[in-house]
């Protein structure tokens, strides 16, 4: 073969394979197969349960205090430079704003620890089984606003945080507290607070199913004749 033969078979052959190059399709690039990983969906309730303790007002805080301690209270304490933690603040906050003396505020201290108890033991953290009475229903009430504190009291207390429903309609409402009362005088017994218990609340009914009349007699001595009509 010639040189110049030689030489046009090579560019030939070079346009050939420029040529097939030219003609195949863009390279796709490989897919990913789907993922294979199950999906857990939260049975109900659990959503809720799994953002417990994620408070946008909780920061972490020093503990001056254990489950014990927690409850004891001194009033002399409410003016110095005191932590304010513990049950303390708390009586003080409710004398203040209820205009309870003090012994009334120890009172219903018991009370609340009571059932806080028997919400711990029953797990009822949503409120689903347990009622309050009218007085620690208020001091619960005013435990909760103190947002600083409410939730590592109720992780040191209850080891979890208790939520208040303020959604029960009435007759709902006084048969939770007809069963809460109950079960605490089966419990703490003597120590329970059976006057305490059956206190009118705002709507004039009582924890024992009681007429409120009787109740509003019985728990403000001088002040009936503003109830009775006299």
């Amino acid at each position: 073969m010639s040189q110049d033969a030689f030489e046009e078979e090579t560019v030939a052959t070079a346009a050939e394979d420029q040529s097939a190059v030219t003609s195949l399709p863009p390279s796709t690039p490989k897919r990913s197969e789907p993922s294979t990983s199950t999906v857990t969906v939260p049975e109900e309730g659990e959503e809720e349960e799994s953002k417990e303790g994620l408070y946008p007002f909780t920061t972490p805080r020093e503990e001056f205090f254990d489950k014990r301690t927690w409850w004891m209270v001194d009033l002399a304490c409410v003016e110095d430079e005191a932590p304010n933690q513990g049950a303390t603040p708390l009586v003080a906050r409710c004398m203040r704003v209820h205009l309870w003396d003090e012994e009334h505020a120890r009172r219903v201290l018991t009370a609340y620890k009571q059932f806080l108890i028997l919400k711990t033991e029953r797990k009822d953290w949503y409120g689903k089984e347990l009622s309050p009475c009218a007085d620690v229903e208020r001091m619960w009430q005013l435990h909760i606003v103190d947002m600083s504190n409410y939730y590592h009291d109720c992780m040191l207390l209850c080891g979890h945080v208790l939520k208040f429903s303020a959604v029960l309609d009435l007759l709902t409402k006084d048969q939770l507290k007809l069963r809460t009362a109950a079960t605490l005088k089966a419990k703490f017994q003597n120590k329970y607070d059976e006057e305490l218990w059956t206190i009118f609340d705002h709507f004039g009914f009582s924890a024992d199913g009681a007429p409120a009349e009787h109740n509003r007699s019985a728990c403000l001595p001088g002040l009936g004749h503003l109830f009775s009509g006299q």
